[in-house]
């Protein structure tokens, strides 16, 4: 069998512009993980990306939202199902609603984990912090930001949010990708994508 390829799906997100698909992606197909969770959907798009990754190892991609109940800019299940079909990934994508905050204190096994629910430096230590006390540090963990030019999100500074910057000396990690563009609407997106590195060879 050749080399698996990555193919942007069209799917709209702010990782789109950046392929940051790609990074997850080509994280499954190198540590062929078998359960993926990915939490925070929007319409899809890392779930699909996780999902053709998962089709080629034999995973399985777990994929949680709150959807009707996120105030903001919500998911649709509906819409997520459709893309998910329209990639052919029913086989091994299984979509649900939970909450990440209340999952977090008793997480499932998993061996990759991808997180995008408007991640702050608070988000991040949440996770690495019940991940090590619960000794679960073994899987991957991805999530979206830690790099400057998202701690200067419009929403992060308006809202005071806890920055990825304040959070450096606390949790290890590293930004894998990152990338501002302009949107449809002239805001300034900066999306990035980093890894969580647990300290003393836990991982």
């Amino acid at each position: 069998m050749g080399q698996v390829k990555f193919v942007n799906p069209d799917i709209e997100s702010s990782y789109r512009e950046p392929k940051i698909g790609e990074i997850l992606f080509n994280a499954v197909i190198e540590s062929r993980p078998k359960v993926i969770v990915d939490f925070g959907l929007l319409y899809g798009y890392s779930t699909v990306c996780l999902g053709m990754a998962a089709k080629h190892v034999g995973a399985m991609v777990y994929s949680y939202d709150i959807f009707e109940d996120y105030p903001y800019n919500k998911s649709d299940m509906s819409v997520i199902l459709s893309n998910v079909e329209r990639y052919n990934l029913q086989d091994c994508v299984r979509v649900e609603k939970k909450n990440f905050f209340e999952w977090i204190k008793d997480p499932e096994h998993f061996d990759m984990l991808h997180v995008d629910i408007s991640n702050t430096g608070e988000t991040v230590e949440i996770i690495y912090n019940n991940l090590r006390d619960k000794n679960m540090t073994n899987g991957r963990v991805f999530f979206e930001g830690g790099s400057k030019d998202r701690d200067l999100m419009d929403w992060m500074v308006r809202y005071n949010k806890k920055t990825f910057s304040s959070i450096a000396s606390k949790v290890k990690y590293t930004v894998l990708r990152e990338q501002s563009y302009v949107g449809a609407d002239n805001r300034i997106i900066s999306p990035s994508i980093s890894e969580i590195l647990f300290a003393g060879g836990d991982r």
